[in-house]
């Protein structure tokens, strides 16, 4: 294990910029959702799910990414995810049909899967204390600097070119698989891979965000959701109850300090992506330029970046679990700004909500990755790491479908504000399932 300050942070800085390139492959999708509705042929609400679609399949594959690293250890399932990830930038951007631009999306998703498990569990596992969540917060600031930067080159090219460069541009994780190769060692502990769980998880979950998003896209949607998730979560129950080591092992679902703080924190992913449709579908109808908007998401990263000392130690000082209480509470009340930005047209207040979002986020999520891993043994620990990141990045694809599902109806001051009031209350319930100790094991007689 290396402890050394200087190579944590290299090391963070590297995996940040592979997440902002992952972040990138979706904002530059939801920025360009106007553009792909018109040029494809779809409605808005239809256009979302490229925006859904890769949030889903890129968390069902951080749990699958966990799984191989425990098995291979991190380089092959790192590089593998980086590759699919560039491949299907290259076919969703050249895509002649909506159709085929799913078909992109989803591998683009498959493989950006790759990286948020492994990327945290490789600082997890080279570093430890407080070298270890600065390194955690380093890479969550960088990650959200390179995300928030890139919209804003993604605005530039949609003013001067057109969407498909915009979406094309995460092949440029290529690129960083050089310098980051020597910092993916990790230990391989032969354990196996459940594929036919991970099928079941994707079909349900794929059901369930139909479903949200089929008031703006049809009956037809809904009926599809509601077969896919009546039919896959009966058989996924059997199927976990029969192997119990299987895609979401028993022991990992069981554990109050894997389960409960995953549940509660996928409401800060819910509201990010959310969030990340909305306002520039807002701004934009506020008449906002395309670079305006990626302007509009820059004041985000340049305080991460100014913070990322002063968060590291908030978050020693709360400890992980008021960590993670503090950043729902600050997400909730962001969203319930954005909320009312929208409703009374003032853009100003989606900005701060675009400030104040992505720094709950980087004070939530490294308190997420060691409530999962620090009471996990060895032979877990990467599959506990997979299972909290599927369930912390399965509220993304629920956020997005909401608002694409609810927004074109109602307005999209409705669904934010349900996702804020479902965040403050997570935030109560998040400081009790979290502070709780791990159950004691009986004392040998």
């Amino acid at each position: 294990m290396d402890d050394q300050p200087g190579d944590s942070v290299r090391v963070a800085v590297l995996l940040g910029l592979l997440f902002g390139v992952a972040g990138l492959a979706n904002s530059s999708a939801a920025l360009s959702l106007n553009s792909i509705a018109g040029d494809l042929e779809v409605s808005k609400g239809v256009a979302t799910w490229s925006v859904t679609l890769y949030a889903l399949v890129l968390s069902v594959g951080t749990a699958v990414y966990g799984r191989l690293a425990d098995r291979h250890g991190f380089r092959r399932p790192l590089a593998t995810g980086v590759v699919l990830l560039a491949a299907g930038s290259v076919i969703a951007a050249l895509a002649p049909t909506f159709a085929v631009h799913i078909v992109g999306r989803i591998v683009q998703g498959l493989g950006a899967g790759a990286i948020p498990t492994l990327g945290m569990a490789v600082v997890n596992s080279r570093y430890r204390d407080l070298t270890r969540s600065s390194a955690l917060v380093t890479l969550s600031v960088v990650g959200i600097v390179a995300g928030a930067v890139g919209p804003l080159a993604v605005g530039s090219l949609l003013d001067v070119a057109n969407w498909r460069w915009a979406v094309g541009l995460s092949v440029i994780g290529l690129i960083l698989l050089v310098p980051v190769w020597g910092a993916l060692g990790g230990e391989a502990v032969g354990a196996s891979l459940d594929l036919v769980g991970a099928f079941l998880v994707t079909v349900t979950a794929s059901g369930a965000m139909l479903l949200l998003s089929s008031p703006a896209t049809g009956a037809l949607v809904a009926v599809i959701g509601g077969v896919l998730l009546c039919g896959g979560l009966p058989l996924a129950v059997v199927w976990f109850r029969t192997h119990p080591d299987g895609f979401l092992p028993r022991a990992v679902t069981r554990s109050t300090v894997v389960f409960g703080p995953a549940v509660a924190a996928s409401a800060l992913t819910a509201s990010w992506y959310a969030l990340l449709v909305a306002l520039p579908w807002e701004l934009s109808a506020e008449g906002w330029s395309n670079v305006a908007i990626g302007f509009a998401l820059v004041p985000g990263a340049v305080v991460g970046v100014a913070l990322r000392g002063r968060l590291t130690l908030v978050g020693k000082r709360l400890g992980s679990a008021g960590s993670l209480s503090r950043g729902m509470l600050i997400t909730g009340v962001a969203l319930a700004l954005a909320a009312s930005g929208v409703q009374w047209h003032q853009p100003v207040l989606l900005v701060a909500a675009g400030v104040a979002v992505p720094l709950a986020f980087s004070l939530g999520q490294p308190a997420l990755i060691t409530l999962s891993t620090d009471r996990v043994t060895l032979p877990d620990r990467g599959v506990a790491l997979g299972v909290a990141t599927l369930i912390f990045m399965m509220g993304g694809a629920a956020g997005s479908a909401v608002v694409g599902g609810f927004g074109p109806i109602w307005g999209n001051a409705v669904p934010l504000a349900a996702l804020a009031g479902i965040t403050l209350a997570g935030a109560a319930v998040a400081a009790r399932i979290t502070g709780r100790p791990p159950p004691r094991k009986p004392a040998r007689t």
